[in-house]
């Protein structure tokens, strides 16, 4: 997630043959969510994605994603007590996987908190900093990749007993 080489985790582009009479070149829509993965990993991928980007950016300023941690970021102290809740309940709910999250995600997922809460108790410039590093969409990405991985490694799997 650094600067010219940010990848939206949250939208595609629209190849152009499916785009409507409406839409123009480069058009967005929402990623779909992988078919092959089991119900309940479907259901635990999206949840933490949407939960991810109300957090971290559903609202738009002058060409700037933020969500709602942002602004309950201003609140000093609590705001960023609260956002440590928010970004834990993240991480309860992608433990909810098929088979558990793996310790190692869900340690670079608390370390990406506990970096959002450090910066964030810097007076008002850890704010802004926040809105940039986005916490919570990292950890979304590191279980959309703990995701891929497993269902690559149990697809190939499948493939080479056939």
């Amino acid at each position: 997630m650094s600067g010219f080489l940010y990848k939206d985790p949250y939208n595609e582009i629209i190849p152009p043959d499916e785009l409507k009479f409406w839409q123009r070149k480069g058009a967005k829509r929402r990623k779909n969510i992988p078919s092959q993965y089991t119900p309940r990993d479907r259901k635990t991928l999206k949840s933490v994605r949407d939960r991810a980007y109300h957090l971290d950016q559903c609202f738009s300023v002058a060409s700037i994603r933020f969500g709602y941690s942002a602004i309950i970021g201003f609140i000093p102290m609590a705001g960023d007590l609260i956002n440590v809740a928010f970004s834990l309940a993240l991480i309860r709910k992608a433990k909810e996987i098929e088979g558990g999250l793996p310790d190692t995600v869900a340690i670079k997922m608390a370390f990406n908190v506990l970096i959002d809460f450090l910066i964030g108790l810097i007076p008002f410039v850890g704010d802004f900093i926040n809105i940039a590093y986005k916490a919570n969409t990292r950890n979304f990405q590191l279980l959309d990749e703990h995701l891929v991985k497993k269902y690559s490694i149990a697809l190939s799997q499948v493939s080479e007993h056939q």
